[in-house]
């Protein structure tokens, strides 16, 4: 698996994930007429490629084949997280995630702001995002369920407190060590 940045020849690859990952991935969350309005389309929306080319985009590539991609704003707004169906699971969304978090333009932002599904939800809770209630957007006609999430710049905050633990088990080492008096 090699993740590398987005190149404007990986458009039809990149909307092909969309599709599967929508249509297929999303399936356990999102009713089939819910998936059809979010990805109605089998061609690209018009402006895709500038949106990416626009972003910090990244693809995932397995033996040549685009499995996933990512890509955030200059501005903080994480736009898109999509992965194969096929590759759920294996650590490919993480990977792409990681790879735009240490881009050094977008960790010198305040902070990040994403509408995430369902299903990008629990995937960003665990790094860190700060949940909210749920809110709906309307895609050709259907109201769909999503959650306006932000995440300030930093640690998150599950990894400050496993810091915070390995600190605390480290000093209580260091007390148990010392002479008593």
């Amino acid at each position: 698996m090699q993740i590398r940045r987005f190149r404007h020849a990986d458009l039809d690859g990149i909307y092909a994930v969309f599709l599967a990952a929508v249509r297929e991935g999303a399936s356990r969350f999102y009713s089939a007429e819910d998936r059809q309005a979010w990805a109605p389309n089998d061609t690209p929306f018009p402006g895709w490629r500038d949106r990416l080319g626009d972003a910090i985009a990244y693809v995932a590539e397995d033996e040549g084949m685009i499995c996933g991609f990512a890509s955030m704003t200059r501005d903080g707004h994480l736009d898109f997280l999509y992965v194969a169906p096929a590759q759920m699971g294996r650590g490919v969304a993480g990977q792409l995630y990681d790879a735009l978090m240490a881009e050094p333009e977008l960790a010198r932002l305040p902070g990040y702001d994403v509408q995430a599904s369902h299903f990008s939800r629990r995937f960003l809770l665990k790094r860190g995002w700060q949940d909210a209630p749920a809110a709906t957007v309307e895609r050709f006609g259907r109201a769909l369920t999503v959650f306006h999430m932000r995440k300030e710049a930093g640690p998150a905050p599950v990894q400050a407190e496993r810091r915070k633990g390995v600190v605390r088990r480290a000093a209580a080492k260091v007390r148990q060590a010392a002479p008593k008096a």
